[in-house]
């Protein structure tokens, strides 16, 4: 009787070995096919804690569930690179239903409420930047000005094409300016205005040769 109950149990064991080595190089495959979380049930991060649940001390269980962390973790900033707000929050609900590390929950819900942050800064400046370029706050006063507003936006979200374009129109206002200024003889205010518009937006040729120009006939007087 106690060699039959020792080979029953070795028998349990090598079945248990074989079922767990199945799920292994299932859960490997769901992570080679990006079905780290989803769907529900049939995902890399739910097989390796089944594993787990046999076997705690598994090793390539373990390994695996840091990876899918890992992996998920560079998803978010993908993601939330291409503005996917909605799909970053989805991940998040799901990675804590499959029980991932709450470290790295943390670490996702951090840089998602950090780009929402972001985003609601920058939109909060863009709006501002109009509310003052409306009222003539170009480039003044220092504190408060619609032109050190849109570089803040540029700091944080570059290449945003709204500021690019508002910087572009301060610029012009400011040219504008100028040339009312000098067509009724305020020459050193239409200098000055001028010059303010090239420092917000150097590259404009033409405004160069109209300031090179006044300097031109100020000095044939």
């Amino acid at each position: 009787a106690l060699l039959d109950d020792v080979r029953d149990r070795i028998r349990q064991a090598t079945t248990l070995q074989a079922a767990i080595a199945d799920m292994l190089q299932q859960a490997s495959g769901l992570r080679a096919a990006g079905s780290l979380i989803n769907p529900p049930g049939e995902n890399a991060a739910e097989i390796y804690h089944r594993v787990l649940a046999t076997d705690p001390d598994n090793v390539i269980a373990t390994q695996g569930l840091n990876e899918v962390e890992s992996q998920l973790l560079t998803t978010t900033t993908q993601m939330l690179s291409l503005g996917e707000i909605a799909g970053v929050q989805a991940l998040l609900d799901r990675s804590g239903a499959v029980g991932l590390a709450p470290e790295a929950i943390t670490e996702i819900k951090t840089r998602l409420d950090s780009e929402v942050t972001r985003l609601e800064t920058v939109r909060t400046r863009l709006a501002d930047a109009q509310r003052l370029m409306a009222q003539g706050f170009i480039t003044e006063p220092a504190e408060g000005n619609a032109v050190a507003l849109l570089r803040e936006v540029e700091r944080i979200d570059p290449g945003n094409e709204v500021a690019r374009e508002l910087l572009t129109r301060s610029a012009q206002r400011l040219a504008k300016v100028a040339n009312e200024a000098y067509s009724v003889g305020f020459e050193e205010e239409a200098k000055y205005y001028l010059e303010l518009a090239l420092t917000v937006t150097p590259d404009v040729p033409a405004w160069r040769t109209l300031r090179a120009s006044w300097d031109n006939n100020a000095a044939s007087l």
